[in-house]
């Protein structure tokens, strides 16, 4: 699995209207994942506290 760790990117996801079922964790709840070109990557701002 790839990461991305900048801001950039994590505003990237947040901007995007959908995203695929398994972008999301807890039922829905919140976005981790951004797909890229086919490639799934870890968007680990996401993960952190706001």
């Amino acid at each position: 699995m790839r990461y991305l760790l900048d801001q950039r990117s994590y505003e990237e996801m947040l901007a995007r209207k959908s995203h695929p079922r398994d972008c999301y964790v807890r039922n829905q709840e919140y976005c981790h994942h951004l797909y890229i070109d086919g490639v799934k990557h870890t968007v680990a701002r996401a993960y952190m506290p706001a």
